[in-house]
């Protein structure tokens, strides 16, 4: 029987494939800890659009490593009086659009009030268009020191893989219709370093964005998955050959083959570049078998 991969490996291997989604609340610290007021931005009754930079040691804290999808979002009723679950009966939006990316600006820089400057080349819409949310979507009743259970999360349609720096959430929306605006817990008692954000009272608006705080959040999150590059390394359409191997060696020293051929070092792409668990990977792609 041919052994495909060492235990550290193997192990690896079976934890991700049963890796089941978790969730990240940021800023870290604030799972049971009631925030110090709300805004209403985030689902108004009237168009409103944010964006929420999130410095990368505030998303570490968060527990939030690069290599990780991002699949959705949800946030929380304040406590800081009695608020009632939020909407009564449903709240629809003409379009609730989503963008995550990482962010040029960081929060000692402060952001662009024209919000297209902050979001960087790697920006993904993970969700755009129609959205209904029904009755208790935001649970409400508590009062601080308690706070109200997190509301329903928001799936993303396409997912973010965060690799690292500075995180940026963009979200524009047309207004809730039928429902009044319902309220997400605005944080405070410390929490805000290495956050900042802006908002508009609009929805296509680009420039004069003016300051926002930060809010409470939690992620849905899960590892992923490394996909390997192709055992052709080289990128000369023979499959597994000398040549390959050499190439990926020579890779591995620092001389990797040129554009328009993609292969690195980081051959199995989980953001850790020429180590064994890439060596390994390369020799078990190389031999037929899966990354």
């Amino acid at each position: 029987m041919t052994k495909v991969c060492g235990l550290s490996v193997c192990t690896a291997l079976f934890l991700a494939a049963g890796a089941l989604a978790q969730s990240a609340v940021m800023p870290a610290g604030v799972d049971t800890v009631a925030g110090s007021g709300g805004y209403s931005n985030f689902f108004r009754s009237a168009a409103r659009s944010m964006q929420i930079e999130m410095d990368a040691s505030v998303v570490a804290a968060a527990g939030i490593q690069p290599n990780t999808r991002i699949t959705g979002i949800s946030w929380r009723n304040p406590s800081w009086q009695v608020f009632a679950s939020w909407p009564a009966v449903s709240a629809t939006f003409t379009s609730y659009d989503i963008t995550m990316s990482q962010s040029t600006h960081s929060s000692s820089e402060g952001l662009s009030t024209t919000y297209t400057d902050n979001i960087a080349p790697d920006a993904v819409a993970v969700r755009a268009g129609p959205m209904v949310l029904q009755s208790g979507f935001l649970p409400g009743g508590a009062l601080t020191p308690n706070v109200n259970p997190w509301g329903g999360v928001i799936q993303f349609t396409t997912p973010y893989v965060y690799t690292g720096g500075n995180l940026l959430l963009t979200i524009r929306h047309t207004g809730a219709v039928g429902s009044g605006s319902g309220n997400v817990e605005a944080t405070g008692n410390g929490f805000t370093a290495g956050t900042t954000g802006i908002q508009t009272q609009n929805y296509t608006q680009v420039d004069g964005w003016t300051l926002q705080g930060m809010v409470n959040m939690r992620f849905t999150v899960e590892p992923n998955t490394p996909t390997c590059d192709s055992a052709d390394f080289n990128c000369d359409d023979d499959v597994g050959t000398d040549a390959d191997i050499e190439a990926f060696f020579a890779c591995l020293g620092g001389t990797c083959p040129a554009a328009p051929c993609t292969n690195s070092a980081d051959f199995n792409h989980d953001g850790d570049i020429g180590t064994d668990a890439d060596i390994e990977a390369f020799f078990r792609v190389l031999g037929g078998g899966a990354c």
